[in-house]
């Protein structure tokens, strides 16, 4: 339903006349308020700060590097030589994973879990 508002000191046939819809109307507020919609949109933009960042594939290369380098100590390999040889093979034979790793959200929090792992279970859990 729309409403002809007109001011009343410029007469009826003023070309002032304003055409508004009476259900969308809103009350103005003072300049300078703080409105719901503002401290709602500050509140979001916190929370997303606080929820981590995109995974890179840095990140990524990480929780599959320490997931190789967990599973050959858990082998009882522990030669620098062949775990990096092995690291190296899984990055190559895993790049599609990776791949779609990268842009994931994760946290600071997440990826210190990560590294801190002692076993495969706990990187596992450490991302949940």
């Amino acid at each position: 339903m729309r409403s002809r508002v007109v001011d009343p000191t410029l007469g009826p046939n003023s070309r002032n006349d304003v055409i508004c819809d009476t259900f969308t109307r809103r009350r103005q507020s003072p300049p300078g308020a703080v409105t719901l919609a503002r401290l709602v949109t500050l509140a979001l933009a916190v929370l997303i700060a606080g929820c981590g960042h995109k995974a890179t594939r840095g990140d990524c290369e990480v929780v599959v590097d320490k997931n190789v380098e967990l599973q050959l100590k858990a082998l009882g390999v522990t030669d620098p030589g062949l775990v990096s040889k092995r690291r190296e093979e899984m990055r190559t034979s895993m790049r599609e994973d990776i791949d779609k790793c990268v842009g994931k959200r994760v946290t600071d929090s997440m990826m210190a879990c990560v590294t801190a792992a002692e076993t495969a279970e706990k990187i596992d859990k450490c991302l949940r």
